[in-house]
């Protein structure tokens, strides 16, 4: 009898490239890991600043007629952009969740799932213990909620409610992007059925990369421009022009600093990925020549999704530098809304 395990199948654990594949969920975690780690000592004194904007709000009167209209200008934005960061937040989970489970077998889910669970308590621990020590990472929340517990005309159950909203966000911000993260390892599992890695099977392998890509592109999109709304409310309440401005500035600086790291981010795990699924095809192409249908390897390959030149991947180069980009477009489009004539 003989002794050979079948293809992609291992006597352990787990099948034979299961166990790599999760390597690459080690320069992502470094990523967050190294931003925030910046993060905590450039911005060492946001929360000492959003205690002074607030103290400085809270020696203000109630606001007059265009100061609430103003106010109610600045919730209804920052609503929808709740509204928008939820919606691809979930998208992103659920289908996530559909690529790890059809991507890795029986055993190996037993493997990956705990392993995004100890993740995702862990990023919420880190949540947890910012709120606890008022490191800057917690000033972030603080900073505007602060000031808008100090002015008036914001009721308890409002500021009960942007509180567990502002909860919801930051759960849903550990949750999506590990499933994404373990989704995106899982494409470089080798087929369920144990059998050799072909080329359609690394192109279906490559769409799925693509699409959590984008989804999770367009999820931090939005949870840049939502942090961009969320820090900017305080602006519309002090009665300073010039410290409305910083004020402003401030929730800019912010936005494109997470929106950089969330583009590196999404880089740390795309560009390893597809490397690797390319090098894959073209190992099979090498061990099948006759599977090219006649065309060349570089075309075969570029029409099965697998290339790697530039060309070919400026939608994912897109959807990689899209955060980066959130920020200052996002607060373009909202000052140019409120410049725009009304009559």
């Amino acid at each position: 009898m003989s002794s050979e395990q079948p293809e992609g199948r291992k006597s352990g654990y787990l099948r034979q490239g299961e166990g790599e594949a999760l390597l690459l969920a080690v320069p992502p975690l470094a990523v967050v890991v190294l931003a925030q780690l910046l993060f905590e000592l450039s911005a060492f004194d946001l929360v000492a600043l959003g205690q002074e904007v607030a103290a400085h709000i809270g020696t203000l009167g109630p606001l007059d007629l265009p100061g609430r209209l103003e106010a109610a200008d600045e919730r209804t934005l920052w609503i929808l952009s709740v509204f928008l960061n939820f919606c691809p937040g979930i998208a992103l989970t659920i289908v996530a969740v559909i690529i790890l489970s059809r991507s890795v077998h029986e055993r190996g889910v037993r493997f990956f799932v705990p392993i995004t669970l100890v993740l995702i308590v862990g990023g919420i621990g880190s949540f947890i213990y910012a709120s606890a020590s008022q490191s800057p990472l917690s000033g972030l929340f603080s900073f505007t909620y602060g000031s808008i517990s100090a002015a008036p005309g914001f009721t308890e159950g409002f500021l009960g409610l942007a509180k567990l909203t502002v909860v919801l966000l930051n759960g849903l911000s550990i949750v999506a992007p590990v499933t994404a993260l373990m989704a995106a390892c899982s494409t470089l599992a080798p087929p369920r059925e144990g059998v050799v890695a072909d080329i359609k099977f690394l192109s279906s392998q490559v769409k799925s990369l693509k699409a959590l890509v984008v989804i999770g592109s367009i999820y931090m999109v939005t949870g840049v421009v939502n942090l961009g709304v969320w820090l900017r409310w305080p602006a519309m309440m002090v009665d300073d022009e010039a410290l409305a401005a910083q004020i402003l500035n401030n929730a800019l600086a912010m936005s494109v600093y997470w929106g950089g790291a969330f583009t590196v981010l999404i880089a740390a795990f795309y560009a390893p990925t597809m490397v690797a699924l390319n090098k894959r095809a073209e190992a099979a192409i090498t061990q099948l020549p006759d599977s090219t249908g006649g065309l060349t390897p570089k075309k075969f390959l570029e029409d099965h999704g697998l290339s790697l030149q530039v060309s070919k991947q400026l939608p994912q180069i897109a959807a990689v530098l899209a955060p980066l980009l959130a920020g200052p477009i996002g607060t373009a489009v909202i000052d140019l809304s409120k410049a725009l004539p009304t009559g």
